[in-house]
């Protein structure tokens, strides 16, 4: 038996749950870049690939994501934090139901 024998089998009794959630980060210092159509774009790979998706489009100021979906969001990520909104009042369902706040 080698050093490691003992956690091996704690870990044979106790695997590791599956992770709720997945997390994927577009980001770059610089506008105009790509990272909205990005995002849309693993979206829709990820959603056909039978996943759940939900993208935070976190540019409070700029944000396009409801622009390029063609849609106007009845709520936003300043609802969540001021108005005191569920994280489930803010989602937006858009094309191929994906969510997007």
């Amino acid at each position: 038996m080698d050093q490691a024998e003992q956690l091996r089998n704690v870990i044979k009794l106790n695997p590791a749950p599956r992770p709720l959630a997945r997390i994927i980060t577009v980001t770059s210092g610089k506008g105009g870049v790509g990272k909205s159509n990005t995002s849309i774009n693993l979206a829709c790979q990820f959603k056909k690939l039978g996943q759940r998706v939900l993208i935070l489009d976190a540019d409070f100021g700029l944000a396009n994501i409801e622009i390029m979906f063609g849609t106007v969001p009845k709520h936003n990520f300043c609802d969540l934090i001021y108005q005191g909104k569920s994280i489930t009042d803010i989602i937006t369902w858009g094309p191929m139901d994906i969510g997007f706040i």
